[in-house]
């Protein structure tokens, strides 16, 4: 992945959880970067949740980010609020900046509280290190992921080059509204904050919030986009400006990239899934009819041990009361949608030629399922999820052990 001018990545191995990796995370912003953010929704937000809410209400002339792995400071109370309040002034301290300018995220086990002596003792450390690459960056903030992920693309707004580079982690608790799931994306185009703020949520909904691993929301999910203003070039004052077409592509693809990276590696992930659906009035109700889908227990271990069920899809897209024109309806399998099992209203009786084609295509480690919900033209909605299997109980029965 190419550097992104006026963003650099510092890891340390404090010792807060992990003893034999990186686990602190340190990314420093050039002056007169902008940065925004998407943050779970959820009502048991951690505490760097919240404050990094609350410091991008005050500024968007963010200096610095601070990422730990191991614990997510969830739930924690008075103890995880000094966890917050201390590393952060404590990093700004050493920075020379206001408190504000640092934002804060963790990962790791609800209910647990970062070590602070470790990390405080390890900031002068990682603040005087030499800079380091962005898949070193991605190890340091994982917890089960079994692969650092990335993407990166080069655009141009009026010939000058743009480079988007962006990180995350996944890989559990990943559901609609995102996920255990942590992002870094990084551009060096100068973009004022709110479009920034909008480019991320615009794109963040079509990415990150169509994948859903087991159907859990987190308490830590954060998506961080910092524009490091490190090219000069033509101003852009919309997203819907000629100059800032190829940029907005450039920021989804990359983002896309890094939801589809998320779902290849849920927890215990035998197969990989990608869900389109046709025929929704709108956007919106084709996700909600993807990721119920993905989200059904039921669907997922039927495609974990290659049962093309599609009685328990149907389950999933009825339970979504999005209007289905079912006499118009269809349900297929394979990339091309070439294994239909359901259409019209009734099931597909298949050949035993046809029953074997699928057979083994319910084998492959890739999946496709096509639903068309004959309600309308629009083009059809993508989402991603994976298959339940007994590792993904094995990982998350001894999760804190």
């Amino acid at each position: 992945m190419p550097r992104v001018a006026g963003i650099e990545t510092r890891a340390l191995a404090c010792g807060a959880r992990y003893h034999d990796r990186d686990d602190l995370l340190l990314v420093s912003l050039a002056t007169g970067s902008t940065c925004a953010g998407v943050f779970t929704p959820s009502s048991a937000a951690a505490a760097p949740v919240l404050w990094s809410q609350r410091a991008l209400r005050k500024t968007t002339q963010t200096r610095a980010i601070l990422i730990n792995a191991g614990q997510a400071n969830a739930l924690t109370g008075v103890a995880g609020e000094k966890v917050v309040a201390q590393t952060r002034d404590r990093l700004a301290g050493l920075m020379g900046i206001e408190q504000e300018q640092v934002l804060l995220a963790s990962t790791g086990v609800i209910g647990e509280v970062p070590d602070l002596a470790a990390i405080e003792a390890c900031l002068p450390r990682l603040v005087a290190s030499s800079a380091c690459d962005w898949q070193r960056a991605a190890r340091a903030f994982a917890t089960t992921d079994s692969f650092p992920k990335g993407a990166s693309e080069t655009t141009a707004i009026d010939g000058v080059p743009i480079v988007v580079a962006g990180i995350a982690k996944g890989a559990g608790m990943i559901a609609p509204d995102m996920a255990t799931m942590l992002a870094l994306i990084g551009v060096d185009a100068t973009l004022p904050a709110p479009l920034l703020q909008e480019l991320l949520r615009t794109a963040v909904a079509r990415t990150f919030n169509a994948v859903s691993i087991d159907g859990d929301m987190s308490t830590n999910d954060t998506v961080f986009a910092i524009a490091s203003g490190a090219k000069d070039h033509h101003p852009i004052g919309s997203l819907c400006e000629r100059h800032a077409e190829a940029l907005t592509a450039a920021f989804a693809r990359v983002l896309r990239s890094l939801a589809r990276q998320i779902a290849m590696d849920g927890e215990g992930i035998g197969k990989f899934v990608t869900l389109w659906t046709k025929g929704a009035r709108s956007e919106e109700e084709g996700r909600r009819v993807g990721k119920s889908v993905l989200s059904s227990p039921l669907v997922k271990v039927a495609l974990a041990y290659g049962d093309a069920n599609w009685g328990r899809i149907a389950m999933a897209i009825g339970k979504t009361e999005v209007p289905v024109r079912w006499e118009q309806a269809s349900i297929a399998f394979g990339e091309r949608a070439e294994h239909v099992v359901f259409a019209k209203g009734e099931p597909v009786a298949p050949s035993p030629a046809a029953t074997a084609a699928l057979a083994h295509a319910m084998q492959d480690r890739r999946i496709t399922i096509t639903i068309d919900l004959g309600l309308s033209d629009a083009a059809p909605v993508e989402t991603w999820g994976c298959d339940l299997t007994h590792e993904y109980l094995r990982l998350n029965g001894d999760y804190r052990s």
